[in-house]
């Protein structure tokens, strides 16, 4: 069930999930704080501050294989509904051991060399490789080909962290390379 917490390794009760799971269905009929007057130029089809903003939670279990063929679909769902894709997708995650929030800027194809929580390894490039240690592991296959090597992001996260911080939350940076503090 994707309502249920989802572990990761010795974590029982994802603290990713339990913030981010009552915001789904949530409208914010104005802008957040950090984004007001934040003039968009990435991409014409984002929001004007001006319109509400729906907010949609999911919850993918830890593991390569449900993250391989899920996000793909979040981030562009299928084209027979009538739902447009959404115009930000945020995925949030938890570092065993670490007790501030991290921003990430650069999000990466390869270099899944852990096991997930079902105990598997990410894909590698080469069917060969399954069981080689060292091989180039992460999201392979003909939807992920197009994919560039890494993606960063454009929100402007100096900002988010100036107001998360004044918002009384001390122990929040950036990190420019997902998995690691």
């Amino acid at each position: 069930d994707l309502r249920d917490e989802q572990p990761f390794r010795d974590i029982k009760h994802n603290p990713s999930w339990l913030a981010v799971e009552p915001l789904d269905g949530q409208i914010l009929t104005e802008s957040p704080p950090p984004l007001s007057g934040h003039a968009p130029t990435a991409s014409p089809r984002r929001r004007s501050p001006r319109r509400p903003i729906l907010l949609s939670t999911s919850l993918l279990p830890v593991e390569y294989t449900a993250v391989e063929h899920l996000a793909p679909r979040l981030q562009q769902p299928d084209h027979k509904e009538e739902t447009p894709p959404p115009e930000l997708v945020i995925h949030v995650g938890v570092s065993a051991g670490d007790s501030a929030i991290r921003l990430e800027q650069r999000a990466r194809k390869f270099g899944y060399n852990s096991l997930d929580a079902a105990g598997n390894l990410a894909p590698s490039t080469r069917s060969e490789d399954v069981d080689v240690e060292g091989a180039r592991r992460g999201f392979v296959g003909e939807e992920w080909e197009a994919a560039p090597e890494e993606l960063r992001t454009v929100v402007d996260a100096d900002k988010v962290i100036r107001w998360v911080k004044s918002q009384g939350v001390a122990f929040i940076s950036q990190s420019d390379d997902a998995g690691e503090s």
